[in-house]
């Protein structure tokens, strides 16, 4: 991994969080909130050991801009459910397009397969209606209309895409490949895209725990990168109550490079 690139990943719950890191036996884990089947489970931990164990220095939102734009690729990590945490990531996206950003941006939420039902929306051609019910015709489990997640983020991404002009291209097939698959089908995904859109700033919309750990998403796509993600593991989250950075800090970075998000003290 080149080292002179920054790699970022957002940091929730700082203050006020319940920790849930003991597995009965008396087993640490790193992930913040076991779930899901054993293969799922050992993925996610993963990506939340990747992080590393401790921060090594702290970004406000005016220097985070500006290492974005200094790079190729920017990856905003998500959390199905964290909707205070996708409201910032549109804040964020907001401000880029704001200072005149060209932005070309994958979504996991959607599937390749309907990227046309997709670029038809964008232009205007369909509604957000029609274009919900086309996707969910193919694929009852979309995204878009699930309440297992958060889908007002998704429709609010595609919903800005359009009315802004931003390019929007699908990560994966929906429904989804067998997990050890994903990553590289994203990855190629990604770089496609990066060489369609050489002007553009590529921001990627996708969970997480792809970025780092058994999915090695940021490593496989390999171009310069900004990545921030959802939530920090057991062990970071009890360093950040402790770390000390400026008052205007927004983002902590761990020792692998990635960014997690501050949260106001409660």
């Amino acid at each position: 991994m080149n080292h002179n690139l920054l790699l970022a990943s957002a940091l929730l719950g700082l203050t006020g969080c319940a920790l849930t890191g003991d597995r009965p036996g008396g087993a640490r884990t790193e992930d913040p909130a076991p779930s899901g089947p054993p293969e799922l489970r050992q993925y996610k931990e993963a990506h939340y050991r990747a992080l590393g164990d401790d921060f090594v220095g702290s970004l406000t939102e005016g220097e985070l801009r500006r290492q974005i734009l200094q790079r190729r690729v920017v990856y905003l990590g998500y959390h199905l459910d964290d909707r205070e945490l996708h409201r910032h990531w549109l804040t964020l996206i907001d401000s880029l397009r704001g200072r005149g950003v060209d932005i070309a941006m994958g979504i996991e939420a959607i599937g390749r397969q309907d990227e046309g039902a997709v670029t038809d929306y964008l232009q205007s051609r369909i509604s957000e209606r029609e274009l919900r019910r086309l996707i969910r015709a193919r694929w009852p489990g979309s995204w878009l209309d699930s309440n297992d997640v958060d889908a007002d983020f998704y429709l609010a991404l595609l919903a800005r895409a359009r009315d802004s002009g931003v390019k929007v291209f699908a990560l994966e097939p929906t429904p989804r490949r067998a997990l050890r698959f994903r990553d590289a089908i994203m990855a190629n995904n990604i770089l496609a895209a990066a060489d369609r859109h050489p002007r553009s700033l590529i921001v990627v919309v996708a969970g997480h725990a792809h970025l780092l750990g058994h999915g090695q998403l940021i490593e496989r796509v390999g171009l310069s990168w900004v990545a921030l993600g959802a939530r920090p593991s057991v062990t970071l989250r009890r360093k950040a109550r402790s770390f000390a950075a400026p008052p205007d800090a927004r983002y902590l970075v761990t020792e692998s490079g990635v960014l997690l998000r501050r949260r106001a003290s409660r």
